[in-house]
Formats: C-alpha cells, sequence, structure tokens
C-alpha cells in the first residue's frame, strides 16, 4: 500500500524551537503544497495547569478555498 501523508510546518519563532520547554505549540499542515489543515499540540502536563487561554492564529495570505477560516483557538481545562 502506498500512502501519502501530507507535511507538518511550524513557526520557526515557536518557543520550544527557542530555547524553551515543550508545553505547547501549533502546526500547519500542507499536501501537494496546498494547505489542508490546523494542528495544535498540547503536553499532557500543560493541561493539568486547568489552563483558559485564546492565541490568535498565524494566518495565510490567502486560501485555495474560499470559505470561513478560524482567526483564534482556545485551550480551556
Amino acid at each position: 500500500m502506498n500512502l501519502k501523508v501530507g507535511r507538518d510546518s511550524i513557526d520557526p519563532a515557536s518557543p520550544e524551537l527557542n530555547g524553551q520547554p515543550f508545553t505547547r505549540t501549533f502546526l500547519h499542515g500542507t499536501y501537494n503544497g496546498t494547505f489542508i489543515f490546523w494542528e495544535p499540540l498540547i503536553t499532557l502536563a500543560f493541561l493539568k495547569t486547568k489552563p483558559s487561554e485564546t492565541h490568535d492564529l498565524k494566518l495565510p495570505q490567502s486560501y485555495a478555498v474560499i470559505g470561513p477560516y478560524p482567526l483564534r483557538y482556545s485551550i480551556d481545562y
């Protein structure tokens, strides 16, 4: 079976890439060069701190498909 998967991209300014511990991050996914998904990654240790926070998403300049897209995401315990 030949299973094709997308590619994850991470913001190089993300804290875990700049000397900070990994607690949460946000990935952007593409397939064949086309944006197809957002993916928050959150550690269990971070969730155990009972967070309640909202973050703006870094949005692309344009989308291949016109439609409604989220502007932010929240983490609530």
